[in-house]
């Protein structure tokens, strides 16, 4: 029980971690939402914009609650890390990314996976081996879009962006 309050208690700074990516489109920063603000947002959405869909919902909102739990470790790890300063308007942005060749696009984002897991087996870590691998799984899917629970959850969670 002790290690499952402590896993509680780590998710709970994901109030405190600032999302990135909505800074640079010229949202000033009092004005930035949390990744738990964002991660709540998105649940919702699914719920309620997969109602109808063939999807299994309850999949799919576990994997939105699970998509950014990383980010306890890791902060909010954007696409554009290091590319741009943050006085670079959002046009800038845009092309700056869509200028990097697929091999850097697919170096960076694998870099960023590598991060993001070990960060999750190191929030998971004391937890019983049953829930790590519920969560881990749930993780990975999204990460790798697995399923068409995954790929729904990342279409939504572009909207919520």
């Amino acid at each position: 029980m002790h290690s499952f309050l402590q896993f509680l208690k780590t998710v709970r700074q994901l109030r405190d971690i600032k999302r990135q990516g909505i800074l640079y489109y010229g949202v000033k920063e009092k004005d930035v939402d949390s990744a738990s603000d964002h991660s709540f947002r998105l649940v919702v959405m699914v719920w309620l914009l997969g109602q109808g869909k063939k999807l299994n919902l309850a999949k799919a909102m576990k994997l939105a609650l699970v998509h950014d739990l990383c980010k306890v470790y890791t902060g909010d790890i954007t696409p554009y890390q290091g590319l741009f300063s943050k006085k670079d308007k959002g046009f800038r942005l845009a092309w700056r990314w869509r200028r990097l060749s697929l091999k850097e696009k697919a170096k960076r984002h694998k870099e960023r996976f590598q991060k993001e897991q070990a960060a999750m087996k190191k929030l998971t870590a004391n937890l019983p081996p049953a829930m790590q691998e519920d969560i881990m799984s749930a993780w990975t899917d999204y990460q790798k879009m697995e399923s068409p629970e995954a790929k729904f959850v990342l279409q939504v969670d572009r909207i919520e962006n």
